[in-house]
């Protein structure tokens, strides 16, 4: 008999993100996202590898789901907070790593994308079996966090024309940028045209500028320097997923919590 407040997974595969043509798939309806198709090759061709997971319930999601995928998250907000605690407690009471494998490969696309990888960060760091897993950095995750959107179109643009020249030769053209058809540049020169096919795989860095967010017109912009540091954002994050603020008893009360929250904001105002 199925338990109130759960859902049964018909297939054995669930879908999750894609990396090093690895992919997990999930052929169950009610975890697909409205307007993709169960089990269709999101990823690309070039996957080949399936990690299947095994057959599992879907614990109750009706309170994380109330928060919109592309809606903003905030643990300062105390709704947002109470749902990312509910989908904590979910994860936690998950019975072994393969369950919470499979239910997270099902829920990601289903669910708003910071809160789940915030509840999904707590419950690896707390649970017993996953807790000496190591978790990629929300930089890595959410990169459009901590440089503009555009850098990140910039990077992408280099990284297609480097594979593409890395495919063809080692010679730069500009075919198709105002340059005569087939004129060519030699690695290591700078052509006149403004957009050149670097076809021999060197990359252009792309440039992040020091005061994009402001000006040091602006009084609070003149710490910027400290208070947009990524590895102090991501010391500061990490920090609050070893000890939530909301969550399950177990993960939450912690010896000394207080005087460490006090101790470690104290820290960083120091410096």
């Amino acid at each position: 008999m199925q338990a109130r407040g759960k859902r049964e997974i018909p297939e054995k595969t669930c879908r999750s993100a894609a990396s090093s043509g690895t992919i997990t798939t999930c052929k169950n309806p009610e975890a697909t996202p409205m307007g993709i198709e169960p089990g269709s090759p999101r990823f690309g061709e070039e996957v080949t590898q399936h990690i299947k997971v095994p057959q599992v319930s879907l614990p109750d999601l009706s309170i994380p789901e109330q928060l919109g995928r592309r809606q903003h998250f905030s643990l300062f907000l105390p709704y947002h907070r109470y749902m990312a605690s509910k989908l904590v407690s979910a994860f936690m009471g998950l019975k072994t790593k393969s369950d919470l494998q499979a239910v997270a490969a099902c829920c990601r696309d289903k669910l708003n994308p910071y809160m789940f990888n915030y509840a999904l960060s707590v419950a690896i760091l707390h649970r017993s079996d996953t807790k000496n897993l190591v978790i990629p950095g929300l930089i890595d995750v959410f990169p459009e966090k901590f440089v503009r959107k555009g850098t990140l179109a910039e990077a992408k643009e280099e990284l297609g024309v480097v594979d593409q020249g890395s495919r063809n030769g080692a010679t730069m053209d500009c075919k198709g940028w105002g340059k005569p058809a087939g004129q060519q540049y030699r690695p290591g020169t700078i052509p006149t045209c403004e957009n050149p096919v670097r076809l021999g795989g060197r990359r252009v860095p792309v440039v992040i500028p020091q005061d994009y967010t402001a000006s040091n017109l602006e009084p609070e912009h003149r710490i910027a320097y400290f208070r947009e540091d990524p590895g102090l954002n991501l010391h500061h994050w990490h920090w609050h997923l070893v000890y939530p603020f909301s969550g399950p008893r177990e993960i939450v009360a912690k010896d000394r919590r207080g005087e460490l929250f006090f101790y470690h904001h104290q820290q960083i105002m120091a410096r």
